[in-house]
């Protein structure tokens, strides 16, 4: 093998001599540092650094790398070239090796070619590049990365990726990644001198426009039928068939012997599923007569399809190469760096290399046996050392005298215990009352603690009087999360409540249409890709798996009916009078209810008024919204589609924006998400945020990032948006079938008296209101999206219920530091509490303890290993003060931080609380462990 290294050498160096070497790296000698550039693009905290070693595998002592060498850490490195680079008219290669020498778990390892103006000292992740190219590995993420930076016709260049994943190696032997790229415009990567992936540039990546498309002038006609099936017209339902209900009272059902009708209201039995029950009637399905078949969209020729015969010059000035890099676990190798444009030096690169790892893999070889046969010798020594016997005679006598001196401690201390057994006994009853005492007293202290902090910020309320039986105490206007919680609450402390909702469905936009029809869709659809994606590698043969998208959305409307239904109940249990119709605040004390179904109008009169009318959909005027039409929709429109798009474009990198993008883009819609701010998820942990849509772009969904909408125009089937830079720039077009504005909700407080009532709102619709939720009009009050704060429907919830005890005399108190967020993407991202961003400009000294999902047992065990959790904890006392986490489970998880915020724990509290193992939930007290100290398992 040596001998053939050496050779392989020799021929190199033959090679060299009569090629021009564009740039060749072997960090073979002392002042590597002198060529190669680290950036200070990051924190220095932040920062690893590459360390000059012989890899243990190595055969020549003299040959040496870099080496990253420390775990969780950024790395940028950079080299330039003698002089730069353009590929027109020449091949290129790019070729480099790499070993991870500690297994990679997470991290990159890709090498890019930067322009030639690169400003090295602040070399990152924004800088622009011809090429990268190199392994990238996170979870179940293996591919080799091989993206070119690629300029249309009259359009910016972009950096496009390998449409197909290209596979990598993630075992700890050395590998030659290598990529060409010919003037053919053809290309080839290789590892270790093979072929994983060819062919025509035009193929590998999006380039070219499709050369043909559909007809923009040409519709399915309106009289087209494509229902291949239809109900049989002349089936009829069978009589009484929807007499028998679903449920019935349970007949073996009891009322308690302790039940009082008066305190504990009417007894009602539970209500069972009845086993008569036929459920819903459907007629059989025929073949439909007027079928026509599926209508296929007329083609034409694309007018900006383009030929492009070089489409392989990517590199017009390039002149330096570098890593830029983020690693979980460092002890990643790299040596041996060419950019040629010689095949023959190219060719002579690889035989050597490949020599060398060959070389490599012997000597791990070697290393292997020796530790495996001084493992083995050792376990026979320690079995030699367990076989050696013992006297018996030895061991019986020592077993009979410890028999002897066991029976007479015994004895002894039987005696003891005799006589000490009446003081005991006193002492013993004496402790136990203390115990009682101090606990009462800890629960009655921790009591006053919890509810300090409300007797001190709201005002008093005057004491309540119960209303006559034609005046309510409390008329909640809105039935939403927010108002019927209220409601209830208000009932169960003795105040006469009705509650107005104008949708005849209570529950309000969160449960008819917002967070738990999206949750159901966002359910079906992750169970559809794991099918469909995941269960080959857990050992799952399910061929065929496919979407039943009008099922989807039958389960969705029957959760979504079950609980709707569910809250009615809720409302006859508590004696909540429900009243359909649109609220007005007509006078004091006096709202005007437009009753639903034209029966009228209606006066309620109340003591107090709470509006808990919720939040609509913000209109974009450049991008008008008509859920009817089906093509430019809202949040609403998007739970009602009839069937999935082929280009979504989202506009808004929001909660609502990226989890209903989520859903379709596992349904097969190309997703294209545009967001006028710089980054997705405003206002949450910025490091998160971009670690969350790293995560996101590997899903596939394409973020346009500082791009605002200025126009739009729907022509059939076609949605053509017109947008530009933020900040102002050239105009560009995005060309689509379907388009969901998400860029957020308002105030829903138009229509309902308020300004005559003198009650001023801001130019999002909100009311101002104090911190007993009281507006400037007495008696009438404001919860949820109408106020302040972020519009959740858990926060409206906590705040009906404050509310609620405030105007009963009591202290209700909400705790705004402490009001967890979701997105239910996959995985989720929660969060709770201060934001590194937010200490840091209140000057706030903190701590940071961070791990990895991919660190935890439960989630390596299940394949969901992708994110991490954050917290931050005050430098000084370690009150945990914020809590980030990006994971399969957040939205349960982030609970354990949302207690930890609410009663002041400490991340060290945290720390040394028990976790069952293996559970996500070890993340967090890891995390907490990175803040006080040092995590175990990281």
């Amino acid at each position: 093998m040596l001998t053939k290294l050496v050779v392989a050498i020799a021929a190199l160096a033959a090679t060299v001599a009569q090629a021009e070497t564009i740039f060749r790296e072997t960090f073979d000698d002392a002042d590597w540092e002198t060529r190669w550039v680290a950036s200070t693009w990051k924190p220095q905290a932040e920062v690893g650094k590459f360390a000059q070693v012989t890899g243990k595998h190595y055969t020549n002592e003299g040959d040496q790398a870099i080496k990253t060498s420390e775990d969780a850490r950024f790395y940028a490195l950079s080299a330039k070239f003698d002089k730069p680079l353009n590929n027109k008219g020449k091949d290129l290669y790019l070729s480099y090796l790499v070993q991870h020498e500690q297994k990679l778990d997470c991290g990159g390892a890709y090498i890019k070619l930067l322009s030639a103006d690169v400003d090295q000292k602040n070399f990152g992740g924004d800088s622009p590049y011809a090429v990268m190219f190199g392994p990238d590995i996170c979870g179940s993420t293996k591919k080799t990365h091989a993206i070119l930076n690629y300029a249309r016709p009259g359009e910016d260049a972009v950096n496009m990726d390998h449409k197909d994943t290209i596979r990598t190696e993630s075992d700890t032997d050395a590998h030659l990644y290598s990529f060409v790229l010919k003037q053919d415009n053809t290309y080839d990567v290789k590892i270790d001198g093979k072929s994983v992936k060819a062919g025509e540039l035009v193929k590998g990546w999006p380039f070219q426009p499709e050369k043909q498309i559909k007809d923009p002038s040409q519709s399915k006609p309106a009289d087209w039928v494509d229902a291949k099936q239809i109900p049989d017209p002349e089936e009829k339902k069978p009589a009484g068939w929807d007499d028998t209900p679903k449920t019935i009272p349970d007949p073996d059902a009891e009322k308690p012997e302790d039940w009082d009708d008066e305190d504990d209201g009417e007894w009602e039995p539970a209500m069972i599923e009845n086993p008569e029950y036929k459920g819903e009637w459907n007629p059989k399905m025929i073949d439909n007569p007027e079928y026509k078949g599926e209508w296929e969209h007329p083609l034409i020729d694309n007018p900006d399809y383009f030929d492009d015969e070089t489409m392989y010059n990517v590199a017009k000035n390039v002149g330096a190469v570098g890593f830029e890099l983020w690693q979980v676990k460092s002890g990643s190798l790299f040596d041996d760096i060419l950019v040629t444009d010689s095949e023959e030096e190219f060719n002579a690169h690889e035989e050597a290399v490949l020599a060398k790892t060959e070389a490599m893999k012997e000597k791990k070889q070697q290393i292997q046996d020796e530790e495996k046969a001084e493992a083995e010798a050792k376990a026979k020594e320690d079995e030699k050392e367990d076989a050696e016997e013992v006297d018996e005679d030895e061991v019986d006598e020592t077993e009979e005298e410890t028999k002897e001196e066991a029976k007479e401690d015994a004895e002894e201390v039987a005696a003891e215990e005799e006589e000490v057994k009446d003081e005991k006994k006193v002492e013993k009853d004496e402790l136990k009352l203390d115990q009682l005492r101090d606990s009462r007293m800890l629960r009655s202290l921790t009591s006053v603690s919890r509810r300090s902090v409300a007797m001190r910020s709201a005002a008093p309320m005057t004491a309540r009087t119960f209303s006559s039986s034609s005046e309510y105490d409390v008329v909640v206007i809105g039935g939403g999360p927010g108002g019927y919680v209220a409601a209830i609450k208000a009932a169960q402390l003795g105040l006469k409540t009705a509650c107005i909702e104008s949708r005849g469905k209570l529950g309000g936009t969160c449960l008819n249409v917002g967070c738990i029809p999206s949750k159901a869709l966002l359910h079906s659809t992750h169970l559809l890709h794991t099918a469909q994606h995941d269960f080959k590698s857990y050992g799952i043969d399910a061929p065929g798996v496919k979407a039943n998208f009008p099922q989807m959305m039958k389960a969705k409307e029957k959760a979504v009916k079950t609980l709707t239904g569910g809250i009615e109940m809720l409302f006859k249990k508590n004696k909540v009078t429900y009243i359909k119709g649109f609220g007005k605040v007509s006078a004091q004390g006096e709202v005007s209810v437009a009753l639903t179904d034209n029966k009228g109008n209606e006066t309620v009169k109340a003591k107090n008024i709470i509006i808990a009318t919720g939040s609509e959909v913000t209109p974009l005027p450049p991008v008008p919204v008509d859920n009817e039409a089906g093509k430019i929709i809202d949040s609403t429109g998007a739970l009602v589609l009839k069937r999935v798009p082929e280009h979504l474009v989202v506009v808004g990198a929001g909660v609502i924006g990226l989890e209903l993008g989520s859903v379709y883009k596992r349904l097969g819609s190309k997703v294209t998400v545009v967001e006028f701010q710089d980054a997705a998820c405003p206002g949450m942990d910025k490091e998160c945020v971009k670690e969350f849509t790293k995560l996101l772009k590997k899903q596939g969904l394409d973020f346009k990032f500082g791009t605002k909408v200025t126009a739009s125009e729907v022509n059939g089937d076609v949605v053509k948006l017109t947008t530009e830079a933020a900040k102002g720039g050239d105009e560009a077009s995005i060309e689509c079938d379907t388009v969901l504005v998400a860029t957020g909700r308002r105030a829903y407080t138009a229509g309902l008296g308020l300004e005559q009532m003198g009650i001023q709102t801001d130019k999002l619709g909100r009311v101002e209101v104090d911190d007993a939720f009281r507006t400037q009009v007495p008696g009438i009050f404001a919860i949820g999206d109408v106020i302040k704060g972020a519009m959740l429907a858990h926060k409206a919830e906590e705040e009906g219920i404050a509310c609620v005890e405030n105007i009963a005399g009591k202290h209700g108190h909400v705790n705004y530091g402490a009001i967890p967020g979701v997105i239910y993407t996959f995985p989720e991202f929660a969060s709770v509490g201060k934001t590194e961003e937010e200490l840091k400009a209140e000057g706030i000294e903190y701590n940071v303890g961070k791990f990895p999902m991919m660190a935890n047992s439960r989630a390596r065990t299940v394949a969901e290993a992708d994110g991490l959790v954050k917290v931050l904890s005050d430098k000084k006392t370690d009150k945990m003060l914020g809590v980030h986490i990006i994971a399969s489970n957040a939205g349960e998880m982030i609970a354990e931080g949302v207690i930890a915020l609410e009663y002041g724990a400490s991340s060290e509290d945290i720390a040394r609380t028990c976790h069952a193992h293996p559970t996500l939930s070890e993340a967090l007290k890891e995390a907490c462990l990175g803040a006080f100290d040092k995590p175990i398992n990281f």
